[in-house]
């Protein structure tokens, strides 16, 4: 069997598990109808509340963040350069518009111009299958679904934002249980706007899919585990490159990058996570490698790995979702305003991504960091991180290395 053929019959048996697994089921019923129903309200009670609720206006709910970075010290900054900015500004629209639809949007701001950040529908009413169309995060890997705002450090590890997929135009279908979760979609290109330098690379259409399973799970701790995957075919001009910041907005210089690869055919990324919690400690883990196919060219398999963990200080525990494989943020239990302290985490994290393969010399970069965390109150955060980019091997950046010493401000709303 060849690799397309071997590569849909897969995609044909895992959508026809998520269809197996869940059971088509009828819409759900109204709160008020099955009050009314079982004799909970009154025949006044009932038409008196259908009223008040059809002349409430209905608004979407609507919330978002915003996050300023600061650097404090940038060594090598010649090379790096140095700049404070605004690193997002998001504002988020969502809604239930029918029985089992949804809908989302996002808008942001970036580096003085307004941008559309993401959009979809989902439909959730056949029992546990929930289909997602649109232009959204492909699912794969624990780190790049994890929100901006939940973040332990202020950007993702370098080897996530180096080689996942990103966001594109797609079909996804999702299904879960209590401590499980599995997602599949087909995508197609990426909105031509990038005004958020989102990460991924290009590609005329392709496939991904992530699987998740919780297999320890206490209230007060659980341990995840979880596969992805992602195929994609070339751009028309079979023309692809990899390369991310080092894990820091307030540099503008990419010093892990590839040359621009010639000849691809297709590439993929495949990857591998973990996380453990317990109580207010945490770690979490996750290996990729991307492998790209070449006309009359060796095939290159680029890798990458992260390991960080955090501790709280003050107790709390971040939150994880078992149903959707995903982790929240921290939230204050003692607030400053209600003469607590917030919460304070601190946090540690090793990264490594090496773009040297095949007679491809991107630059193989490693980064060690350390931070402090404080959440005064639950919508706003201070990070203070501080980065250390061990000297690069190979590529055009080959020997240079740095300490990048930065401050974020969020606010949610």
């Amino acid at each position: 069997m060849n690799n397309t053929a071997g590569r849909w019959v897969a995609v044909a048996s895992l959508v026809a598990a998520l269809g197996a697994g869940s059971a088509q089921a009828a819409e759900a019923p109204d709160l008020l109808d099955t009050l009314h129903a079982n004799r909970v309200l009154s025949d006044a009670q009932y038409e008196a509340l259908k009223q008040q609720r059809t002349a409430t206006p209905h608004w979407p709910g609507i919330d978002g963040y915003i996050q300023f970075d600061a650097p404090l010290a940038v060594g090598n900054d010649t090379r790096l350069g140095s700049r404070t900015n605004l690193r997002r500004f998001y504002v988020h629209v969502h809604d239930g518009i029918a029985p089992g639809w949804s809908y989302t949007t996002t808008f942001g701001y970036f580096d003085g111009k307004p941008y559309f950040t993401d959009g979809s529908v989902t439909y959730a009413g056949f029992g546990g299958l929930a289909v997602t169309g649109g232009y959204f995060k492909e699912p794969f890997s624990l780190s790049y679904l994890t929100s901006p705002k939940d973040l332990l450090f202020p950007e993702r590890p370098l080897p996530v934002m180096a080689l996942v997929p990103g966001k594109k135009i797609g079909l996804q279908l999702a299904t879960h249980g209590a401590r499980w979760s599995l997602a599949a979609g087909v995508f197609g290109g990426a909105y031509d706007q990038t005004a958020d330098a989102a990460p991924g690379v290009a590609g005329r259409w392709g496939e991904s899919l992530r699987a998740t399973i919780t297999p320890w799970l206490r209230p007060a701790g659980l341990w995840e585990v979880g596969a992805s995957y992602a195929w994609r075919e070339a751009d028309s001009d079979h023309k692809l490159s990899f390369g991310y910041l080092p894990e820091s907005f307030t540099v503008g210089t990419k010093l892990a990058n590839t040359p621009t690869i010639t000849g691809v055919s297709w590439f993929s990324t495949a990857g591998v996570e973990t996380r453990l919690q317990v109580g207010a400690f945490s770690l979490q883990s996750e290996y990729l490698m991307a492998h790209v196919e070449r006309d009359g060219a060796p095939a290159l398999s680029l890798p990458g790995w992260y390991a960080e963990a955090s501790w709280s200080l003050t107790g709390e525990s971040r939150r994880y979702d078992p149903t959707t494989g995903t982790v929240g943020g921290l939230t204050p239990r003692r607030t400053l305003s209600a003469g607590g302290a917030g919460a304070w985490e601190l946090a540690a994290r090793y990264s490594a991504l090496d773009l040297n393969s095949g007679g491809v010399s991107g630059g193989f970069e490693r980064n060690a960091s350390a931070g402090v965390n404080w959440y005064p109150e639950k919508p706003l955060k201070f990070m203070l991180d501080a980065i250390r980019v061990l000297p690069v091997r190979g590529g055009i950046d080959a020997g240079v290395a740095s300490t990048i010493v930065m401050l974020r401000l969020q606010a949610a709303y």
